[in-house]
């Protein structure tokens, strides 16, 4: 009795130990599945590295062949790529990049594997979050821009027309890397009009900017030195009452000069020191009550620059473009001139004539070459022929332009008064005829107010100056 109890728990440990090692020898497949970081910012231009460690009976299987499948971004940095295959090595190990996404968003990675011969697989998943941007990819202020495909709309063309363009966000981290805008925090805002971040149906960010919505009208401010102006309605017009400011606003750092090249500020090296973004509406380049601004801190107030290098903060772009309307035949605005004043031309003489092309606020008028928009200087007896523009004598097509000069902070220095101003010369079309000719020169222009697309709403417009000129060829 005594032996078959010290026999019996010796027993009991051996046929444990023999089913132990049977179960491990019979084991099939299995992966391992890591992400190191489990976290990284959405942009597409920071990775994860995915790691797979397949594994037969608890030992490292060579040479198998992992398939990886993501349900957002890519296993590439260059295209979209989300699926993938790679063998394992040595150690049973396949590990693969995972590009984040354009937007904040989270994604699952499965890697499985799969035996022909024995018909066994496995497979294992692990959750990867694109979030914000970490303090070292944040866009400089500098290197964060806004731009648009267009810099004057006829906003003051009467029915208001709906008016929509394409901007631009572009931003760079302190490395130079490009940021998809998509993958930051935006805020916009616009003294006029509306602009807005959407996606098409493509599923395409885009960046929009519409003359309807929004504020109804830019402010009118009142004339800087050196700005053009002139008495209208019992106002003072000038360039400016027509300009719009827009702007972005993201979570970024200010700019800084890296003298020692290490890629990180240091104390002692010179910065641009920034106010909380704001909307500067009356274009003087400081903040005045009532204008808009973000509350970067939360303390309810607006704060100007505090001294400090802030490498998470928030920055702003800004962009200018005008509003416009129809031309305004008045001697302060748009305008006819010609030379020599006297009408009645000799034999073979010629004519110069000149026109101003502008809106009541001074500013060129709404025009895109894309819509045939032009200015048409017309005579109707054939007396007299144009020779400008050398390409299409007497017709010159117009462009989509600002006359309004600005420094790189977007603040007023001049405004380009021969911009607006177009001349063409007249000749005798008959020099060896000796018989007086009557002549009547008129002008014209075909204005668009917004460029052609399939969202326009408007109709481009025909528009006559009333004054005529009319003389005789002696």
């Amino acid at each position: 009795m005594r032996m078959r109890r010290l026999f019996s728990p010796l027993l009991m440990m051996a046929l444990l130990s023999l089913a132990f090692f049977s179960c491990d020898k019979l084991k099939g497949f299995e992966i391992k599945l890591t992400a190191t970081p489990s976290e990284i910012p959405a942009g597409g231009y920071e990775y994860a590295e995915i790691q797979a460690v397949l594994k037969k009976s608890n030992k490292p299987y060579k040479n198998g062949t992992i398939e990886f499948e993501t349900t957002g971004g890519s296993f590439s940095n260059v295209e979209d790529v989300t699926q993938t295959s790679v063998a394992t090595d040595e150690n049973g190990i396949a590990t693969v990049r995972l590009y984040s996404a354009r937007i904040q968003g989270a994604a699952v990675v499965k890697a499985s594997y799969y035996n022909d011969q024995t018909g066994e697989s496995a497979e294992a998943t692990v959750n990867i979050t694109f979030g914000p941007p970490s303090n070292a990819s944040l866009p400089l202020a500098g290197n964060f821009q806004l731009n648009c495909d267009y810099v004057n709309v006829g906003g003051f063309v009467s029915p208001k027309p709906d008016v929509r363009m394409n901007c631009q966000v572009s931003a760079r981290n302190r490395n130079g890397a490009s940021i998809p805008p998509e993958s930051l925090p935006l805020t916009f805002q616009a003294e006029a009009g509306d602009l807005s971040a959407e996606t098409d149906s493509w599923g395409t960010f885009k960046v929009v900017y519409k003359v309807r919505g929004g504020n109804p009208a830019p402010a009118d401010v009142a004339p800087l030195s050196g700005e053009p102006s002139r008495a209208c309605g019992g106002l003072t017009c000038n360039p400016r009452d027509g300009l719009v400011t827009l702007l972005a606003v993201t979570r970024g750092a200010e700019r800084f000069t890296d003298r020692n090249a290490n890629n990180q500020y240091d104390d002692g090296e010179p910065f641009d020191d920034l106010p909380e973004p704001f909307l500067d509406v009356n274009d003087n380049g400081v903040r005045d009550n009532e204008e808009w601004f973000f509350d970067s801190n939360g303390d309810g107030q607006w704060n100007d620059a505090n001294g400090n290098y802030d490498d998470d903060t928030m920055i702003s772009a800004m962009f200018k473009l005008v509003w416009t309307g129809i031309p305004e035949e008045n001697e302060t605005a748009a305008w006819i001139t010609y030379s020599p004043n006297n009408t009645s031309l000799p034999q073979a003489g010629s004519l110069t004539v000149r026109v101003k092309l502008v809106d009541k606020n001074l500013n060129p008028v709404a025009a895109f070459s894309a819509a045939s928009s032009a200015l048409n200087f017309r005579e109707y007896y054939y007396a007299l022929a144009p020779t400008q523009p050398s390409s299409s004598p007497g017709t010159f097509s117009l462009d989509n332009f600002n006359a309004i000069e600005m420094d790189a902070n977007w603040r007023f220095l001049s405004y380009n008064e021969n911009a607006t101003e177009y001349s063409c010369v007249f000749v005798d079309t008959a020099p060896q005829s000796t018989d007086s000719s009557p002549w009547r020169l008129s002008l014209d222009a075909t204005l668009s107010p917004g460029p052609e697309g399939e969202y326009a709403q408007f109709n481009t417009y025909e528009y006559a100056f009333s004054q005529q000129i009319s003389g005789t060829i002696q």
